[in-house]
């Protein structure tokens, strides 16, 4: 439809009466006399077409009219100069026109894309002209600039963008169409800069004399034309000497002592600027943009590289799509440059907003932003059409990762996603420095799950230092928790439970009298809530202790194991219960990212080293789950059928339902292996016998309970009979326990022999040790 209405407008005749059109006399009329035809004339050719307001001129043309007109008064407030802008747009839309009304002109679409131009190419554009023209060098007055443009931005697109380009390539092909970080890059694409040779141009940090006559000069938007280069004020201080300029030179041969420097202004550091890929990758780049748009996702991509490095599917994701903030590209000891962070669509590549959040966090503390931005050179491949065809460049990226951290922890990935759904970090505020810097964000310990299976995977070496597990020196109270979980998600037979015996044995080795105190979590004052409970009644007991933190306005409550009964000390429990009184705002968790009050209690369980012994003799054991009774305590089995008349699958579901934390339909069929006809028949027979009820309870993922009371929980724990909490001490309900799953600290054998004996005997002989 466009392309037959162009054609049906050319006309020749037309199109030659519009070309012969004159403004110029009707200009003339609206100047004063004193203006010459020659001035103006010469004055058209340096302005551009603008939007005209009401009281006058403001925008990129105000600074050549006051220079080359300055009769006219200030163009802000001048009609004159709102004629000579109106006699500009006027040229310009009869240019437009006699081109679409000539034949064989505009026939070619204009570029996609295509825009007006950013104050800062526009200001770059002019100063390109600017040292090409015969204007007169400036001659050494700091108030009597050469020409006055309109100012940029004090932190602008082209300067964000050239800040952290490759994180912005990364994370446009990774986000929806037209968003803000492929937006960028189409402008700084096309920015002179970037097209041109490299080299011309530099920012520039200076100072100015004190004693200068004008005490403000020079102000932003002035312009000094030099005998090498033309030099721009992006900034300055005011009173204060401080300048920042954008200069350009046309040969590349910048002053050593600064474009100012016949003036006294002293150069006191340069860059000369170089995009983080040559002017024709980012061409070539919103070339292939602009054709394909966003890249598809990978999320088999992330799978992989999070497998070799030893990360969560979350974190690899965050870095893929440049998700964690980088230091700026060659201004990264600027304090003016910031290096701009766009969010990608995660969606498409299968992780939570909330996974990803919690990614960034963890690897930004541990790593610092000048790591990502090597890191996202890396990944940014040689050939742009690649993050299209395979995606970013992972085997130079993951080759460089090595190198700098070594080879990555053993994690057991595939745990990975069962291990965050029942793990959740706790929420809270972050410490904030006692001496307070700029860009400070405080401190907060982030739970980082691959790191904590990883190092119960090395066994026995799960305590040496590991600078790929990016979570600082290993802590003794960090893993109990993790490895108990670890015994109880895994089979018999599977490989990594040997070695999670032996880090369990050696956590216990390293529980010595001689071991000192442990940090369980950490206290601070809230500025609105205020400080948290007095803990006069926890530290008058020998074993705790609270300790300023020597960075952070916090305070570590630490507790002496050597100075505890057992995991049934009481001070645990007052331990407990003071955690439970604080608000989220007043505490935080302990190195490891959780509350450690659990961990030391099963420390100190000998259950927690039979656990450990247990798992260390695994390969001694047929292969399966020992959640199946069948398997790990047969005998029961037989004995549970006899007493009640049961048959043995019956009975082994009743043994189930009697000792697990988590026996849903799901979780039986999956550990005994039954088909669901004969997860059916078992599960009638047990319900017809009176041992257990039948009812409908919200998350509890089965019909048939025990007698008794029933507790709620949130997730990720799951809802539990009361009669379970003396055999499962992690299933209690407190701060210390309720960001996990709660899993058995005993070998599952012996909790099915306490657990029948228990209901032999009575439940007040039910009891953890």
């Amino acid at each position: 439809m466009g392309v037959a209405v162009d054609l049906l407008l050319k006309d020749t005749d037309a199109a030659a009466q519009f070309a012969a059109v004159d403004v110029m006399p009707l200009l003339m009329a609206e100047l004063p006399d004193t203006v010459s035809r020659t001035d103006v004339e010469e004055l058209l050719g340096r302005l551009q077409p603008y939007y005209v307001e009401r009281e006058g001129v403001r925008g990129p043309n105000r600074g050549p009219i006051l220079e080359a007109l300055p009769q006219l008064g200030e163009p802000m407030h001048s009609q004159a100069a709102r004629s000579l802008v109106m006699a500009v747009n006027c040229r310009a839309g009869l240019e437009r026109l006699v081109r679409r009304l000539t034949p064989g002109e505009d026939d070619v679409a204009p570029t996609a894309g295509a825009g007006p131009e950013e104050p800062e190419d526009q200001v770059s554009r002019r100063m390109m002209r600017l040292a090409k023209d015969r204007t007169a060098v400036w001659g050494g007055d700091l108030a009597q600039a050469t020409t006055t443009f309109d100012r940029m931005p004090r932190d602008g697109r082209f300067r964000r963008t050239h800040a952290c380009a490759a994180a912005l390539a990364l994370c446009a092909v990774s986000s929806r169409a037209d968003g803000s970080a492929a937006r960028s890059l189409m402008t700084y694409a096309a920015h002179p800069f970037v097209t041109g040779e490299p080299g011309h141009w530099r920012i520039v940090h200076c100072e100015v004399p004190e004693d200068r006559t004008d005490i403000n000069a020079p102000l932003p938007g002035k312009v000094f034309r030099t005998p090498t280069s033309v030099a721009f004020v992006l900034t300055s201080a005011g009173r204060n000497p401080q300048r920042t300029l954008w200069e350009y030179s046309p040969d590349g041969s910048f002053s050593e002592d600064g474009p100012l420097a016949s003036a006294g202004v002293k150069l006191t550091r340069a860059h000369v600027l170089r995009p983080v890929r040559p002017g024709g990758w980012f061409a070539r780049f919103a070339e292939l943009y602009r054709k394909h748009g966003p890249a598809p996702a990978r999320p088999e991509l992330a799978g992989a590289f999070a497998e070799r490095l030893g990360l969560s599917r979350a974190e690899a994701t965050a870095l893929l799509t440049a998700h964690v903030p980088c230091a700026p590209h060659q201004l990264d000891e600027e304090d003016d440059y910031l290096s701009g962070h766009y969010s990608a669509d995660l969606e498409p590549w299968k992780i939570r907003q909330k996974e990803a959040e919690q990614a960034v966090a963890a690897l930004a503390d541990a790593l610092g932003s000048r790591f990502f931005t090597t890191l996202y050179d890396n990944l940014l491949p040689d050939d742009p059409e690649q993050l299209w065809a395979t995606g970013p460049d992972v085997d130079r990226a993951a080759a460089w990762w090595l190198e700098e951290l070594g080879s990555p922890l053993p994690v057991p990935t595939a745990l990975l996603p069962l291990a965050s759904k029942e793990t959740l970090p706790p929420e809270g505020e972050a410490a904030f420095a006692r001496q307070r810097r700029r860009g400070d964000r405080g401190w907060w310990p982030h739970l980082r799950l691959p790191a904590l299976l990883g190092r119960l995977a090395t066994g026995a070496h799960c305590l040496a230092p590991h600078r790929a597990g990016l979570v600082g020196e290993p802590q003794l109270p960090a893993l109990p928790r993790i490895a108990a979980w670890l015994a109880y998600r895994t089979p018999a037979g599977d490989p990594l439970r040997p070695a999670v015996g032996a880090a369990i044995s050696r956590l216990r080795k390293e529980l010595t009298p001689v071991s000192g105190p442990l940090t369980l979590f950490s206290l601070q004052s809230n500025h609105l809530m205020g400080p948290p409970p007095a803990t006069d009644a926890l530290t008058a007991h020998p074993a705790v202790t609270e300790v300023d933190d020597a960075a952070y306005d916090m305070r570590h409550l630490r507790v002496d194991p050597a100075a505890l009964k057992g995991p049934d000390d009481p001070l645990l429990d007052a331990l407990d219960t003071y955690l439970d009184s604080v608000l989220p705002s007043q505490w935080l968790p302990s190195p490891s990212g959780l509350p450690a009050v659990a961990d030391l209690r099963l420390l100190l369980s000998d259950d927690f080293a039979a656990l450990g012994e247990h798992l260390v003799t695994d390969g001694e054991r047929p292969p399966g789950w020992e959640q199946d009774p069948a398997r790990s305590v047969p005998h029961l089995v037989q004995e549970c059928a006899k007493a009640f008349g049961l048959g043995e699958d019956a009975a082994s579901l009743y043994l189930m339902l009697l000792a697990l934390p988590d026996p849903s339909d799901r979780n039986v069929k999956a550990w005994t292996g039954w088909k669901p006809s004969r997860f059916k028949e078992a599960e009638a027979e047990l319900g017809a016998s009176g041992r257990v009820l039948r009812a409908v309870r919200s998350r509890a993922g089965r019909c048939l309970f025990l007698p008794g009371a029933w507790q709620e929980r949130k997730p990720p724990r799951l809802p539990i009979e009361a009669s379970k909490l003396g055999l499962l001490p992690l299933a209690r309900e407190h701060r210390s326990t309720s960001h996990m799953a709660a899993v058995p600290a005993a070998p599952l054998p012996t909790l099915f022999t306490r657990a029948w004996e228990g209901m032999a005997a009575g439940p007040a002989t039910v009891r953890r040790r």
